[in-house]
């Protein structure tokens, strides 16, 4: 094993669920972490691996957890391809420095993930982060390439390819991605690529009925161009008003075309002046857009037609219980995030069955981000269907059969 750490105060700093780790290694190359990796399995230690720990709330609480790995002090490094669109870059590269190496060469990721001067790749990979493009981009796993991970041995499997015309193989890379490290380490991953758009601007504006919004985002859906963001929220501080936001990207000319479509629509419509923002200050807008600190945060998936509906099925579930919440819905990429205030564990619990008994009905998938840690007793928060669990089994055993990948903590406590 490598040089550890067992100083009570830097264990805290790694604790999961209030399980503290009884060491933290911090492996300073890939074979020191293969040596590390291969002695957990033979000694059927449990670890978790740990990046920019902006995600690491998600997850059931750890059945096995002694070994924290801090992989920051790996070598990092970033292979960019400007002529091929491609780059390959190590696990623990913040994404906001590739973000900046990338823009030198006007690139950039298709897609964004919040905290980004701390998330890592590897992390954002893992758990499949959610970003604003999603409307046009989809998520992280349409634009990975390529993955080399760190098997329970200590092994190294690559799967995918560097560059676009050269995929070969199985994606078996695509069973890390949300897999939340619970099959491996992923030791580096290949993306393709965007131009930087010539021209960017944002439309803001605001609803007092879901109605209306219904209204006109299918109008907007059904548009012959898709905004590179259409993200509907609100604020905790008026729960009512209803704010939609559109990013338009491109060239000058079709970007100057789309915001006058969408101008005349809100005008047919009769809707308030909307607020144009342009240049850097839409950074500082996006930054600020995801939600807000809560005791309570979910995840939820379904269709575009049934993001209004669900909204508003939950804004009554949490009106009965006098709980405010704030959500932010990709719509037209199906996700909706809730993050709801003043909420004690009775009425989460009570919250979270409510809406969980509209899986396959208004809901596709829920995971619950954050919660009490008494919560995690209460269910598992990726609410895996029964019909589901013995094919991930499957995929368990062979992949991590002492189960030493952040056991206990992916759906299904896996």
């Amino acid at each position: 094993m490598c040089n550890g750490t067992n100083i009570n105060n830097e264990l805290l700093k790694f604790a999961v669920d209030g399980i503290t780790p009884k060491v933290i290694e911090h492996p300073s190359s890939i074979r020191e972490l293969s040596e590390l990796l291969l002695h957990c399995n033979q000694e059927n230690t449990g670890m978790i691996p740990f990046g920019g720990k902006t995600r690491i709330h998600i997850g059931n609480t750890p059945l096995n957890y002694s070994v924290a790995v801090n992989l920051e002090k790996l070598p990092k490094y970033i292979n960019h391809e400007p002529g091929d669109m491609t780059v390959v870059a190590s696990s623990n590269v913040i994404v906001r420095e590739l973000s900046e190496q990338l823009k030198i060469y006007d690139q950039k990721l298709p897609f964004e993930v919040e905290q980004s001067s701390y998330a890592t790749i590897g992390g954002s990979v893992a758990s499949d982060a959610e970003g604003r493009p999603q409307s046009s981009n989809g998520g992280i796993r349409d634009w990975i390439i390529g993955m080399e991970n760190l098997t329970n041995t200590g092994q190294i499997t690559k799967s995918g390819g560097r560059v676009v015309k050269n995929v070969q193989g199985y994606d078996l890379h695509k069973l890390h991605i949300g897999g939340f490290g619970s099959l491996g380490v992923i030791k580096d991953c290949a993306f393709k690529l965007q131009p930087i758009a010539e021209q960017t601007e944002s439309i803001i504006t605001t609803f007092d009925d879901f109605d209306t919004v219904s209204s006109l985002y299918m109008q907007i859906f059904n548009f012959h161009f898709v905004p590179e963001s259409m993200v509907l929220s609100n604020k905790t501080s008026d729960e009512n008003t209803i704010r939609l936001s559109l990013r338009l990207c491109g060239r000058k000319v079709g970007v100057e075309r789309q915001k006058k479509e969408i101008l005349n629509l809100f005008g047919e419509n009769h809707l308030i002046e909307p607020h144009i923002i342009s240049n850097d200050d839409q950074i500082n807008y996006w930054d600020t857009l995801p939600t807000q600190k809560s005791e309570l945060k979910i995840k939820i998936s379904t269709t575009p037609l049934n993001i209004v509906p669900t909204i508003k099925f939950v804004k009554s579930v949490a009106d009965s219980k006098s709980v405010k919440m704030r959500y932010l819905s990709d719509f037209a990429f199906g996700n909706i995030m809730i993050d709801f205030f003043d909420c004690n564990n009775e009425s989460a619990i009570s919250i979270i069955d409510e809406i969980n008994s509209q899986i396959n009905n208004l809901l596709q998938a829920l995971v619950i981000q954050k919660c009490d840690t008494t919560l995690k007793n209460h269910f598992d928060v990726f609410f895996l269907e029964d019909s589901n669990k013995p094919v991930m089994l499957r995929i368990k055993n062979q992949y991590d059969p002492n189960r030493i990948f952040n056991a206990g903590r992916f759906a299904g406590r896996l």
